[in-house]
């Protein structure tokens, strides 16, 4: 779980009328990863402008492997799930799949 420690950035994505930036900010062991999971929400475009932002505990651990992707089990402070976490070769992006939602980031 080393891998996952750092600070990770998504791309601005858009979610209905506005525009939101995730950042996840990570410590790390061999068997889990914890921080925040923080969503910078803005009304305009291209994430410009003033932000709300919404920050919450993000806690993982290893479950298994599911094909090509780890599988998580994630608790966020409110609810334990199950998320995919895949890794590009060279480490610098990651994806995660909660359901239906697939975030992108990069390590900053």
């Amino acid at each position: 779980m080393t891998k996952y420690a750092g600070t990770w950035t998504s791309v601005c994505m858009t979610q209905g009328q506005q525009t939101v930036r995730m950042s996840l900010v990570l410590t790390a062991t061999q068997k889990s990863a914890t921080g925040r999971m923080v969503a910078d929400a803005y009304n305009q475009a291209n994430c410009g402008g003033p932000s709300a932002q919404l920050s919450i505990p993000f806690n993982a651990s290893f479950a298994e492997m599911s094909g090509n992707a780890e599988k998580l089990s994630v608790s966020d402070g409110f609810e334990t799930g199950a998320m995919l976490a895949t890794f590009s070769a060279d480490g610098r992006s990651l994806t995660l799949v909660d359901g239906e939602d697939t975030f992108a980031f990069t390590k900053n």
